[in-house]
C-alpha cells in the first residue's frame, strides 16, 4: 500500500514538473518573439526537446554503431571456423543489430508522435 502511494506521488510530481516546464517554455517562446531572453537550445515545447535529444543521441550513436559493426565483422574473421568463437561473434552481432534497431526506432517513434501532435494541435 505504501509503495502504491509513493508511486502515485512520484507520478504527480513528474506531471507537475512537466506542466511547469511547458508553461515556462510557452512564456519563453513568447519572450523570444518580443526580444526577451534568448534560449540557446531553441526548443519551444517538450516534444521538440525530446525530438532534439533523441536526434542528438542518434547522431552520436551512429559512428559508435558503425565501429562495432566493423568489430563484429573482425570477430567473424578472427573466429577462423572455431564454433565457440563463431557463436560469440553471432551473439555480438545479434545484440548490436538489436540495439541499433532500438535506437533508430525510438527516434522514429518520437518524430512520428511529435508530427502527429503538431498536425492535431496545429502549429504553436
Amino acid at each position: 500500500m505504501k509503495e502504491k502511494i509513493l508511486m502515485m506521488a512520484k507520478g504527480a510530481a513528474v506531471a507537475i514538473v512537466l506542466a511547469t516546464f511547458n508553461i515556462a517554455q510557452a512564456a519563453q517562446c513568447a519572450n523570444q518573439a518580443t526580444g526577451g531572453l534568448q534560449d540557446p537550445l531553441k526548443f519551444c515545447n517538450i516534444t521538440q526537446f525530446v525530438q532534439g535529444v533523441l536526434q542528438a543521441f542518434v547522431m552520436i550513436s551512429l559512428p559508435i554503431l558503425s565501429f562495432f559493426i566493423v568489430y563484429a565483422g573482425f570477430k567473424f574473421v578472427m573466429a577462423r571456423g572455431n564454433s565457440g568463437k563463431l557463436e560469440d561473434a553471432k551473439k555480438n552481432f545479434y545484440w548490436l543489430i538489436a540495439g541499433a534497431i532500438l535506437i533508430l526506432s525510438a527516434w522514429a517513434l518520437a518524430t512520428l508522435i511529435a508530427n502527429t501532435i503538431n498536425q492535431v494541435a496545429g502549429p504553436q
